[in-house]
């Protein structure tokens, strides 16, 4: 579960230029934002209703059985169903859970999160692909320094998650959570 969260996650990293040679995508990936999973379907060829992805990524993607944690999934899942790919098997979004919990927070930000309930200070994608004017696409950055931004916030998110799950379940919201 946690490693599909980590490529739902990474979708609009270093993980869609994986999923774009494993489509056997030609063409570049433009620069793509955080969490900008609309960018990173649509660099795999796709357009609406028509998403060209691994069957094998497809299948782990649709089977509800396989259960996802993550950060930004319902996110995704609106924008992989907009490409006819139905994310399945959401067990915790630690965004929506963040959100749920405390909902005076506008962006709940995984590094954020990560720091107050973990006190973790992650890893910011501006300390590898810099800010400003001065910044450089994901896609110009070693893929090693990529990998280990992208495997920190997967696990970011499988350690956020059990601690966001127990605290809906202290504060009587997980059935709220579930119907959303």
């Amino acid at each position: 579960g946690q490693a599909v969260g980590a490529a739902l996650e990474q979708v609009g990293h270093r993980g869609a230029d994986l999923l774009e040679r494993d489509a056997g995508v030609e063409e570049p990936l433009d620069d793509l934002q955080d969490q900008d999973v609309a960018e990173g379907v649509e660099a795999l060829g796709a357009g609406p209703g028509r998403a060209t992805l691994p069957s094998a990524l497809r299948a782990l993607l649709e089977d509800a059985a396989v259960k996802k944690v993550g950060h930004g999934l319902k996110q995704a899942a609106v924008v992989l169903a907009e490409h006819g790919v139905t994310l399945a098997g959401i067990d915790v979004d630690t965004e929506l859970a963040s959100y749920l919990l405390d909902a005076n927070r506008s962006e709940p930000e995984l590094d954020a999160i990560a720091l107050e309930l973990l006190t973790y200070r992650a890893c910011a994608l501006e300390s590898i692909v810099g800010k400003g004017a001065k910044s450089i696409s994901p896609g110009a950055v070693a893929p090693a320094a990529l990998l280990t931004w992208a495997g920190e916030r997967a696990d970011l998110a499988a350690q956020v998650a059990p601690v966001v799950a127990e605290q809906m379940q202290a504060a009587a919201l997980t059935p709220v959570y579930e119907r959303l």
